[in-house]
C-alpha cells in the first residue's frame, strides 16, 4: 500500500482510497496528476478492495493511454500475485467489441463479424447510393454543388445519431421535429449492407454493445468501472457506463478540457451523472505539477470569461519560479510565422543550450494554419515533426498489403477481395469488376472465395473472357497458397514470416512499389509487427445461457488486423527524429501532451475562435473554442508564447482578419511582448536553474550587448532578411530551402527599411561565450544584410527495414512555387526577381 499511496497529496490520496462500493467523480485540472491518481485507484481496488481484475473495467480515451496505464500498473504491482492480463482495459470501442465477440450470438452477431474501418464504411455508403434511388428535397439537402451526395456530411449525421443511441427504427420517434426521410432511408440501407458484409463500424461497436447488455445481463460480474477523460464521453458511452457500472464507478476528467463536441462529446455528462445517481462523492485535484503560476493564472482568466455557471478552478503551481506569458500582435500571418521562427532560433541557441528542439511545440487551432509556419521553418532550416500527422496505416502501400492479409485471413471479406482482385493490375477492368460484384450479390449462400472460384472455373455463367477467368484463377491460387501455408504450419512467428514474404512477392506488390521511396520499408514494418504480434487475452467469463460459449474462431491474422484499429498504439516517428525536431500539432492532437515551451499562434477573430463557431451564433460553440485555447495554454510547462495577426486585405477568398481574438483582448494589455526570462542575468539564471543547466558567468557582462543584437536581429527577421556577422555568427542564415518560400521573401529590402536597420548601434567586440556570444565576436563594420536566394537541398528521411520512415507532411504548393523553382534551377539565365 505504501507503493500505491506514496507520493500522493491529500486530495489525491482521498480519491484513491474512496470505497469501491460507490460513485466517485474526480475533477482533475490540467497537470494535477490525473493519470497517477487513476492508476493508483485501480491498484487500490485490486489490492485493498481485493476485486478480481476481470471484474474491473477501465476505459481510456486512446489506445496509447491504455498501454501506458498497463505499464504503470505492472511496475506498481510487480511483486503482487495480481494477473493484470485479466484486467478489462482499453477504449470504449475496443472493450465493447470484446463483449460483442464473447456474447454477440445472443443478438445474432457472431464472432466472424469484423470492424469496418473508415475506407470500408465509405465504400458501403457509396454502394448504398449506387444501388438505391434517393430523390426529393430531403435528399437535395445533402448534395454538393456538383449534385453528388456529401458523404462526409452524411456519415457525420449517422455517427451523431449512433452517439445518441438512435437506431434506424427509432430515428423518426427520437427526432420528430427534425427527422429527414432521406437520412432515414440511407441509415436503414447502410446498416443492412453492413450486416450483409458482417461488418460493424466504430459507432456500431458502442450501439450494438449497448443493445446486447441492455437485453442480457452478460456483464453482471463487473464490480467497478473507471472512466478516464470523462468530459469526452458522448451519450451512448454515458449509458454504457450506467449499464456496466451497476452503481460502482469512478470517473476522472475536467469539464474545462471538453473539446470534442464535433464528435458529440458532452461536457454536461458530469452534471448528468450527478442527477442520475442519488449520492455521489466529488473530489477536486488542485495541486498542479506541470505549469508555472503565470501560465495557470492566464489560463484561468481565459476560462473565467465563460458565462454559463462554470465553477472557478484555482490551481496551485508547485513550481517556485515563474515567467509571464508573452503576447505579440503582428501585421500579417507571414510576419507572425517569422516572429515564431525567430523566437525558436533564439531559445535553441541560448548559451550551453538549456533547451532541446523537442522541448518546443507550436499548437494550431486548424491544420491549414501550419503551412505558412512550415514554410518559414523550412526557410530557416529548423527541423520539425508533425504530431499525429498522416497515420502509418493510411499509407497506400500499407493498405495494399493489409487488404491482401485480410483476404488470406477470411474468405468472406468482400471488400478486401474487391480491393485486391485487380491490384496490381491483372487486366480486370471496371466493367469486369462490376460483373463480379453482381455475381457475388446473386450468390450470397456461398463465401466470396467460393463464388470467385466458380466464376474462374466457368461453373457460374458470366460475361468474363477466358483471359479474365485465367487471371482470376491465378489470383485465387496466390490466396490459397498462403492459406495452405498457414493451415499446415499454424500461427507461429516463422509461419507468419514465411506467409508474409510469399504474399508480398506473389501478389506483385513488391514489384508494384519498388520505385516508391520508403514503401518497401513500410511494408516490412507491417511484417515486423505481424511477426511480433501477441493477441491480448480478451476472453470473458462464459455466460450461462444456451448457445453462448467463449469459443473464439478467429485466426491470428484476423486478430492482428482487428487489433490495428482497436488495440495497437499508433505508429510514431523514431525517438531520434523527435529529439532533433520541434513539434507542430493541432490543439486537438496535443491533448494529453506537454512541453516546456509552447507557442499558440493565430489568436485572431475568425481563427480562434474559428469562423464556423462564430457563424453558428451559439454560445456553446464559442465556449468550446475557449476551451480549445485553454487546453493549448495548459500544455506549456515553463514558457508560453501567444501571438495574433491582423491584415487589411482579402486573402484566398476570405475576409481580412481585422482584430485580435475576443479571448485574448481582455488580458493582452497585462502581458509582455518579449520574453522576460532573458531580460536580466538574474531571470536567466532562474531559467537555467529550472532546466538544470549552467549559465556562463561571462553572459552577465555581455547581456546588454546581447539584447541590442536581438533587437537588430528581430527587425531584420520580420522583414524576411538575413543578418550575417562574420562566419562564426550562429545567426548567419543558412541557404533557404527551395520548397515553399514565397516570392515576397526573396525581394530586397527597400531603402527605408535598410536605413532603419543600419542605424541601430551594435557594440564593440566582446569575450566569446558558447552560443549567443559568438554574436559579439564582430563589430558593427562586419554586419551585412543579405538577400536570401541560395537554394539548399532538403535531405530525405532515412529509414531502416525495421522501422517505418518518419512522416513528411505533404502540403499544397503555392502557385508561385513553379516560377521560383525555375528561377533557381541550375543554368537558368532569367534574372528577373520573382514576384
Amino acid at each position: 500500500m505504501e507503493t500505491i499511496l506514496g507520493g500522493l497529496n491529500k486530495a489525491q490520496r482521498e480519491a484513491v482510497t474512496a470505497p469501491g462500493q460507490g460513485r466517485l467523480q474526480i475533477i482533475a485540472g490540467p497537470g494535477t496528476g490525473k493519470t497517477k491518481v487513476l492508476v493508483s485507484r485501480v491498484a487500490y481496488l485490486l489490492i485493498q478492495e481485493k476485486i478480481d481484475p476481470q471484474c474491473i473495467i477501465v476505459t481510456t480515451f486512446t489506445k496509447k493511454a491504455a498501454a501506458e496505464m498497463i505499464q504503470r500498473l505492472s511496475e506498481i504491482l510487480k511483486d503482487s500475485p495480481v494477473d493484470l492480463s485479466k484486467l478489462i482495459i482499453g477504449t470504449f470501442h475496443s472493450i465493447c467489441f470484446r463483449i460483442i465477440m464473447a456474447y454477440g450470438k445472443l443478438i445474432g452477431v457472431t464472432n466472424n463479424y469484423k470492424i469496418a474501418d473508415e475506407r470500408d464504411s465509405n465504400q458501403i455508403l457509396q454502394e448504398t447510393f449506387h444501388r438505391e434511388t434517393f430523390i426529393g428535397k430531403d435528399a437535395e439537402m445533402y448534395k454538393t454543388s456538383n449534385s453528388q451526395f456529401d458523404v462526409r456530411a452524411i456519415k457525420r449525421k449517422l455517427s451523431s445519431l449512433k452517439a445518441k443511441g438512435v437506431t434506424p427504427d427509432t430515428y423518426a420517434q427520437d427526432e420528430p421535429k427534425k427527422w429527414n426521410r432521406f437520412i432515414r432511408k440511407v441509415y436503414t440501407c447502410y446498416q443492412e449492407r453492413l450486416s450483409d458484409n458482417k461488418l460493424l463500424d466504430f459507432d456500431d461497436c458502442l450501439l450494438t454493445c449497448f443493445e446486447l447488455i441492455s437485453k442480457h445481463p452478460v456483464m453482471s460480474f463487473i464490480k467497478h468501472v473507471l472512466v478516464d477523460e470523462f468530459q469526452d464521453t458522448n451519450e451512448i458511452q454515458l449509458q454504457l457506463m450506467y449499464q456496466l457500472a451497476q452503481n460502482n464507478v469512478t470517473v476522472v476528467g475536467d469539464p474545462d478540457q471538453s473539446i470534442y463536441a464535433f464528435r458529440d462529446a458532452q461536457a454536461t455528462n458530469f452534471q448528468s451523472m450527478r442527477q442520475y445517481y442519488p449520492s455521489i462523492n466529488i473530489i477536486s485535484l488542485t495541486e498542479n505539477y506541470r505549469s508555472t503560476s503565470d501560465i495557470l493564472n492566464i489560463s484561468e482568466r481565459i476560462m473565467s470569461q465563460q458565462r454559463d455557471g462554470r465553477v472557478s478552478k484555482l490551481l496551485n503551481s508547485q513550481m517556485r519560479q515563474s515567467f509571464a506569458p508573452v503576447y505579440h500582435l503582428l501585421p500579417s500571418q507571414e510576419q507572425e510565422a517569422r516572429w515564431i521562427s525567430y523566437q525558436v532560433e533564439l531559445l535553441m541557441n541560448l548559451p550551453n543550450h538549456p533547451f532541446k528542439p523537442n522541448d518546443i511545440a507550436i499548437l494550431f487551432r486548424s491544420g491549414y494554419q501550419t503551412r505558412i509556419v512550415e514554410n518559414e521553418l523550412v526557410r530557416r532550416n529548423i527541423s520539425y515533426t508533425m504530431v499525429r500527422g498522416k497515420a502509418f496505416w493510411d499509407r497506400k502501400e500499407v493498405l495494399s498489403i493489409l487488404y491482401y492479409l485480410r483476404v488470406v485471413a477470411s474468405e468472406h471479406d468482400r471488400i478486401a477481395y474487391l480491393k485486391t482482385i485487380n491490384f496490381p493490375k491483372r487486366g480486370l477492368g471496371l466493367k469486369t469488376v462490376d460483373e463480379i460484384e453482381e455475381l457475388l450479390s446473386a450468390n450470397k449462400d456461398y463465401s466470396i472465395h467460393e463464388v470467385l472460384k466458380m466464376i474462374s472455373e466457368s461453373r457460374i455463367q458470366s460475361k468474363l473472357s477466358t483471359k479474365n477467368k485465367s487471371e482470376l484463377g491465378k489470383y485465387l491460387d496466390i490466396v490459397e497458397t498462403c492459406r495452405v501455408l498457414q493451415s499446415n504450419e499454424g500461427d507461429s512467428q516463422n509461419t507468419m514470416m514465411s506467409l508474409f514474404t510469399k504474399l508480398y512477392e506473389l501478389s506483385g506488390l513488391k514489384n508494384e512499389f519498388k520505385e516508391v521511396e520508403g514503401a518497401d520499408s513500410n511494408i516490412l514494418e507491417v511484417q515486423r509487427q505481424l511477426c511480433e504480434f501477441v493477441p491480448i487475452d480478451d476472453k470473458l467469463p462464459v455466460y450461462p445461457e444456451e448457445g453462448v460459449t467463449d469459443e473464439d474462431t478467429r485466426n491470428l491474422l484476423e486478430r492482428f488486423i482487428q487489433s490495428i484499429g482497436l488495440y495497437e498504439a499508433d505508429n510514431e516517428d523514431s525517438k531520434s527524429k523527435k529529439e532533433t525536431s520541434i513539434s507542430l500539432s493541432t490543439i486537438h492532437g496535443s491533448k494529453g501532451l506537454e512541453w516546456p515551451i509552447v507557442f499558440v499562434p493565430g489568436l485572431s477573430e475568425g481563427i480562434l475562435p474559428a469562423k464556423f463557431a462564430l457563424d453558428s451564433g451559439g454560445e456553446d460553440s464559442v465556449n468550446e473554442e475557449r476551451r480549445c485555447f485553454y487546453v493549448a495554454t495548459t500544455r506549456a510547462k515553463l514558457l508560453l508564447y501567444i501571438s495574433a495577426f491582423t491584415e487589411d486585405r482579402e486573402r484566398w477568398g476570405r475576409q481580412p482578419i481585422s482584430e485580435e481574438s475576443r479571448f485574448i483582448r481582455p488580458v493582452c494589455s497585462k502581458l509582455p511582448s518579449s520574453q522576460i526570462a532573458i531580460e536580466s542575468f538574474e531571470s536567466m539564471k532562474e531559467l537555467y536553474e529550472i532546466r538544470n543547466g549552467n549559465i556562463p558567468i561571462e553572459l552577465k557582462k555581455s547581456l546588454q550587448t546581447f539584447k541590442q543584437g536581438m533587437e537588430l536581429k528581430l527587425k531584420a527577421h520580420l522583414m524576411g532578411e538575413s543578418i550575417s556577422i562574420g562566419e562564426e555568427d550562429y545567426y548567419s542564415t543558412k541557404p533557404s530551402a527551395p520548397g515553399f518560400n514565397s516570392a515576397k521573401n526573396q525581394i530586397n529590402m527597400n531603402d527605408s527599411k535598410r536605413r532603419q536597420i543600419n542605424n541601430i548601434d551594435v557594440v564593440k567586440k566582446r569575450k566569446e561565450v558558447k552560443g549567443i556570444d559568438t554574436y559579439f565576436k564582430r563589430t558593427k563594420n562586419d554586419i551585412s544584410i543579405k538577400k536570401i536566394v541560395a537554394p539548399v537541398k532538403v535531405s530525405s528521411m532515412s529509414s531502416t527495414t525495421n522501422k517505418a520512415p518518419a512522416y513528411i507532411p505533404i502540403r499544397k504548393v503555392p502557385a508561385s512555387y513553379s516560377r521560383i523553382k525555375r528561377l533557381h534551377a541550375p543554368g537558368n539565365k532569367e534574372t528577373t526577381s520573382p514576384k
